[in-house]
């Protein structure tokens, strides 16, 4: 292209030439060149894959790459180790010189590609230098020197631990039936039986995570089975199977942290609050709290004169089987509870509703504790239904259920369901909170409380504005609400009383609890211009989901139990990093709107895509 344009250019000048022997033309004013368009930002893909495997001799490797569009420049590249040299970046490769590794073990580097303010890295792995006449080694042994379990999985799951003295190799072994109350068996475990979970299992050692195809385990308990056991000691001969057949031998003697804590009683203790849980008439779930996160329950059938408010007064016996036995729990520490060997329970009540409770629990496992408490048992409820009246012309809905639509400070919407309709209603006020149940009160439209804007007759059919309405909201203490609602749509008055747990409230005071979310899995997508997205996952398939963008964290919230809550994203602490070996290290402290707290830290296996 440029030899044509001089060619003009040439020709163009003779021409000048000869025109002024003849006249003098006049001189033209040189056009500026069109600005070209604005082109898309050029992107660099690694083809080649993000991973080279060299031989021990080492030798030339040639990464190749693409770019989506025409550049002027081409990528940076360059490594730490001194063992790779010679780096060369060309159109489309990149090469370079590993020498010869004269070590008999494996050893790893990485090539950063930098392009476009971007960096992206590819693993040099070289193979170790095995000498011909030694055969490959097929088996190693590892000695471990701590052991731990994991209180997150409740028994009959044992998630154990295991440690180097280092810290270079780290084992977690998840074993399956294999309770024993709290101790676990002396017993030959596999993946191969089932009695050990291979998909929660992990294992790392000095080259990374090791993919896995089979795990045995001996076990033996070298405890007593007196309480509190004498000793608690266990010896551990695991052998694990690797993709390559590669056998990996880990064994440990010694005590592991948190898997016996041994009984407690008898042992008298107050209650911090006693909560009832309504399961059907005259069924309550008697929960005994020792702190916010810690309790007894007793399932506790009233047969003197069963009803939906509050138990009878009178004395409940594990023995005559009024406390149940499938769902009565002695606590032991945390979430982590055990069977109940006998429990007694005797409540009475005054006429304001305050309830005295007095008793034993005993556990299986020889724990026993003794309480007395006075005080208003949360979910019962001694008084009597306020009389509201309706408009006797009124049409009467049959709701079935209400659900928040809309939610955030000073404005809630809630849904109400009617067989195959669904009613809106918009509360505005400056005492209604993000979360939590709507205040007590009457709300209307003739006081402004209730924004007719929004306020729908039939949202999922004739989608008709109401001209008037008016909600008397009672919340209860069984964690319930009552909604008592009158409006006027086409001229028709409408009205319903209903009574229920709303979905999306959070009637409980749960300000700072911890939420119980112990990440063991992330996934980061890079989003380019909107920045990255983690998605943190724990053992029971909760998920909270955040974008990070330049420092800052955007839209986070968290999928736990069934439920999405929605986290404060001006109160966290959020830092990770690479530690190079297929896991980040996180350290992060999260709030959700209604006052829980997310804390979780620590080296976490991380897949970037």
């Amino acid at each position: 292209m440029k030899t044509f344009v001089s060619r003009l250019t040439m020709l163009f000048g003779a021409l000048a030439l000869l025109f002024t022997a003849c006249e003098k033309a006049p001189v033209e004013e040189p056009k500026p060149d069109p600005k070209p368009d604005q082109q898309p930002e050029v992107e660099l893909t690694i083809t080649s894959g993000t991973q080279e495997v060299v031989s021990p001799e080492g030798g030339e490797v040639v990464i190749t790459y693409t770019l989506s569009g025409d550049s002027d420049t081409l990528p940076e590249a360059s490594c730490e180790a001194e063992w790779i040299s010679d780096i060369v970046v060309a159109e489309g490769t990149i090469t370079l010189n590993v020498a010869e590794n004269e070590d008999e073990v494996y050893r790893q580097a990485w090539v950063k590609i930098a392009f476009n303010s971007k960096e992206q890295s590819v693993e040099i792995m070289q193979e170790p230098n095995v000498p011909w006449d030694i055969p490959p080694q097929t088996e190693y042994e590892y000695t471990m020197a701590t052991a731990e379990r994991d209180t997150k999985y409740a028994d009959p799951e044992f998630s154990i631990v295991f440690a180097s003295e280092d810290g270079t190799t780290r084992l977690i072994a998840h074993f399956v039936e294999a309770a024993g109350n709290w101790l676990l068996e002396g017993s030959e475990y596999s993946s191969q039986s089932g009695t050990i979970d291979l998909a929660k299992t992990m294992f790392k050692n000095e080259s990374g995570i090791v993919k896995l195809t089979d795990a045995v385990a001996t076990v033996s308990y070298i405890g007593t089975d007196d309480f509190p056991p004498s000793t608690r000691s266990y010896t551990f001969s695991i052998t694990l199977t690797d993709t390559d057949g590669i056998k990996h031998i880990v064994t440990y003697t010694g005590e592991v942290a948190n898997i016996y804590q041994g009984p407690t009683g008898p042992e008298a203790f107050t209650p911090t609050k006693v909560v009832a849980v309504k399961s059907m008439i005259g069924n309550f779930f008697l929960q005994l709290y020792i702190d916010e996160a810690r309790y007894h329950e007793l399932d506790l059938l009233d047969e003197t004169a069963p009803n939906d408010k509050y138990l009878s007064e009178g004395v409940y016996k594990f023995s005559d089987n009024n406390i149940g036995h499938t769902n009565s729990t002695y606590n032991i520490e945390g979430d982590q509870t055990c069977a109940l060997e006998d429990a007694e329970v005797t409540l009475s009540h005054t006429e304001e509703g305050v309830t005295t409770i007095s008793g034993f629990i005993k556990s299986v496992a020889g724990h026993h504790i003794t309480f007395e408490w006075t005080g208003v048992v949360e979910g019962f409820d001694f008084s009597k239904e306020q009389e509201i009246p309706i408009d006797p012309n009124a049409t009467v809905v049959e709701v079935t259920a209400a659900e928040v639509n809309y939610d955030r400070a000073g404005e809630k919407q809630i849904l109400f369901t009617a067989g195959g309709l669904q009613h809106q209603f918009n509360f505005k006020h400056s005492d209604i909170a993000a979360v939590k149940p709507i205040p007590d009160g009457t709300y209307s439209s003739a006081e402004g409380t209730m924004s007719l804007s929004y306020c729908i007759h039939d949202l999922n059919g004739a989608y008709e504005k109401m001209s008037s309405a008016s909600v008397v909201i009672v919340n209860k203490s069984d964690n319930t609400t009552r909604f008592v609602a009158t409006w006027v749509c086409g001229g028709q008055t409408y009205a319903f009383d209903w009574t229920g747990a709303v979905k999306g409230y959070t009637y409980e005071d749960v300000s700072g609890q911890k939420l119980d979310f112990k990440p063991t899995y992330v996934e980061v997508s890079d989003a380019g211009f909107a920045g990255l997205y983690f998605y943190f996952y724990d053992a029971r398939d909760n998920e909270l989901v955040l974008n990070y963008d330049r420092n800052k964290v955007y839209m986070p919230y968290i999928n736990y139990e069934g439920i999405s809550i929605d986290i404060d994203a001006s109160d966290y602490t959020f830092e990770y990093s690479d530690n190079g070996d297929g896991t980040y290290s996180y350290n992060a402290r999260f709030v959700t709107l209604d006052g829980r707290i997310i804390e979780f830290a620590g080296a976490l296996p991380t897949t970037v895509s």
